[in-house]
């Protein structure tokens, strides 16, 4: 594998079948070993408590106040070129992974803005490629994390909805839950 894309069909893979912490130990390895021991560690060591807190309480926001009755999907969407700023999309529409169609996306009833991840960011911007490997390594890492972070945040609500992830414009959407 050489190409960020081949790295995300591993991820939404790996939701499914393994723990956190082995998602996590995987992609900080490829990190490591694609571009070095410090990146991956100066990755790891940044503290993701208030990413996660602040996504909980977005979450919590959304499943009291929010019309959920009439939405079939709740997706989280961030920008990597944009402070990794993140935005919560209530969809009317969703259609399952096998489909190959995340159009449903597009379309939202309610937005609600997210955490932004500055220190994410940071490192993102001195190294922002999808094409080598080691640049590829770096933000596949910086990714899992955000997704890892993402469903912790998640573990505490009860939702029968599909609920998702993606950095803005990718394709396809990461599901943290299978349909």
């Amino acid at each position: 594998m050489d190409l960020i894309y081949d790295y995300l069909d591993d991820i939404q893979t790996d939701i499914f079948s393994l723990e956190i912490k082995e998602i996590e130990k995987k992609y900080f390895k490829i990190c490591k070993q694609t571009a070095n021991k410090e990146i991956a560690k100066k990755i790891q060591q940044i503290n993701l408590d208030d990413y996660i807190n602040s996504l909980k309480e977005k979450i919590q926001h959304i499943l009291l106040h929010s019309d959920i009755q009439d939405i079939q999907a709740i997706y989280f969407e961030y920008d990597m070129d944009n402070n990794w700023e993140g935005a919560f999309f209530l969809c009317p529409e969703y259609i399952p992974l096998k489909e190959e169609d995340d159009d449903w996306a597009s379309e939202w009833t309610e937005v609600i803005e997210g955490p932004a991840l500055p220190e994410f960011n940071e490192i993102y911007s001195q190294y922002d490629g999808f094409e080598e490997d080691s640049e590829a390594g770096i933000v596949i890492y910086l990714i899992a994390r955000t997704i890892l972070a993402f469903i912790t945040s998640m573990g505490s609500f009860n939702t029968s909805l599909p609920v998702c992830i993606a950095y803005h414009d990718q394709d396809p959407i990461i599901r943290i839950k299978k349909d």
